[in-house]
Formats: C-alpha cells, structure tokens, sequence
C-alpha cells in the first residue's frame, strides 16, 4: 500500500483541497446533527403520547368509579340531610378533587420537555470548531 505524501505547504491547490475537506465534513455533520435533533424530539414526542394514551384510558375508569361513589355518597348522605343539599355537597367535593387533579396536570406538562438539548449543545460546538478551523 503506497502512503499518501502529503501536500507542498505552499501549494495553494492543497489549501483549497483542504477547505473542500473541512466545508464537507461540516456539511455532513451538521445532517448527522440535525438527524440527531429530530431524533430527541420524536423521543419526547412519543413519551408524551404514551402518557396522553395511559391518561385517557384511566380517565374513563376514574368516571365511572367516581359515578358510583357519587351515587353512593349522595344517597348516603341524604339518609342526614335533604336529597338536593345532599348531592350538592357532593358534587362540591368532586369540584374540589377536580380542581386538585387539574393544577397537579398542569404541573407535571410544565415539567416535559421536546426541546432537542443535547443536539443544540453539540450543533454550537461544532460551529465554534468549525468557525476556528477556518480563521486558520
């Protein structure tokens, strides 16, 4: 296997050569980057579907649960007072759970995140290598 001899310093073909090398490594991995970027963010995408999915289907059950014992709380508690005030006070604790669920939901989505962090990270650090390799 015959080596590579390397180019004359002063040969300005060579300098082009190499500006060729750097803009096409740059180019590919800017792509590999932004594949990467893409990547994360299908990731996050899929996590929040999955949780959406799981969310809903217990939501339909927690319904139904919360139907019958609403049921049960309100026929119980007319045994005390008047049936209307009854269901009244019930329907008010099921406000109140409501109101509880709710704020804890909107707590756990401000958590999430789809921004692709470690592809930005990596895509600046490039730019930067890159931008010092051409001031050369």
């Amino acid at each position: 296997m015959a080596s590579a001899t390397p180019p004359d310093i002063g040969d300005p073909r060579a300098t082009a050569v190499i500006v060729k090398d750097v803009v096409t490594g740059t180019q590919t991995l800017v792509r590999k980057e932004l594949e990467l970027a893409r990547l994360e963010m299908m990731e996050g995408i899929g996590a929040y579907a999955q949780a959406a999915g799981l969310g809903v289907a217990a939501g339909v059950l927690a319904l139904y649960v919360l139907g019958f014992l609403g049921l049960a709380g309100g026929f119980a508690l007319a045994q005390v007072v008047a049936t209307w005030l009854a269901f009244l006070i019930v329907a008010g604790a099921f406000l109140l759970l409501l109101v509880a669920l709710l704020l804890v939901a909107r707590s756990r989505a401000k958590a999430g995140s789809v921004s692709p962090v470690q592809a930005k990270d990596s895509i600046n650090k490039d730019m930067a290598w890159a931008k010092r390799l051409l001031r050369r």
